[in-house]
């Protein structure tokens, strides 16, 4: 009887971690593991320490939306990947009524003084090539909790003026000292020449 011949699997590219997991021994094995996955924590850890905590101060997230004729920021309620379609297309087009700006902060505790969130967007108009800020500032006389939400407006004709978002930072105060911000990767405090608008509520 004929035996069938058995084929040796293809060899699959073996990648250089390999080095990492089949060290000559256990020990050394062990210290280049140890030293990859340090490598990888840095790597994660450092963005958070650029814009994380200061005494339990700290602007937790950031976003803006475009709005629509109607003000509203999505076609189907509920729907995330049609939301997120929905905003590139108003974005591109440049067919938005206005720019939402969401902002979650964390304060120490509540009832501290002087308390303020301050929410800065940088525009460039088309036409002049202006550049101005528009600021909105929510002033607590007594922070009311450790945490909270604030919404900035960019509408009307405050939107003409603005024109295209550029920028934006978002920093928390105590008793007019900052505490902690966060600010998009083209923010740059160095920029002269711009027109500001401030807002307080």
């Amino acid at each position: 009887m004929i035996q069938p011949r058995h084929r040796s699997k293809p060899r699959r590219f073996r990648p250089v971690l390999r080095l990492a997991w089949g060290a000559k021994n256990r020990h050394e094995s062990s210290l280049v593991r140890t030293h990859f996955l340090i490598a990888i924590l840095l790597a994660f850890a450092l963005p958070a320490f650029a814009e994380g905590e200061n005494n339990g101060y700290a602007v937790m997230k950031v976003n803006h939306e475009f709005l629509n004729d109607a003000g509203e920021t999505h076609s189907e309620i509920g729907d995330l990947t049609a939301k997120a379609r929905y905003q590139q297309t108003l974005e591109k087009s440049g067919k938005y009524t206005g720019i939402r700006f969401i902002v979650h902060w964390k304060a120490p505790s509540s009832g501290i003084a002087n308390f303020v969130v301050k929410i800065e967007a940088r525009g460039l108009d088309a036409g002049s090539q202006k550049e101005n800020i528009q600021t909105l500032l929510k002033t607590y006389p007594r922070s009311e909790s450790s945490s909270g939400w604030e919404f900035m407006d960019i509408t009307d004709d405050t939107l003409k003026r603005f024109g295209k978002l550029m920028a934006w930072k978002v920093t928390l105060l105590s008793d007019g000292k900052p505490m902690a911000e966060r600010h998009s990767f083209m923010w740059d405090d160095t920029i002269l020449g711009t027109e500001k608008t401030t807002e307080t509520k």
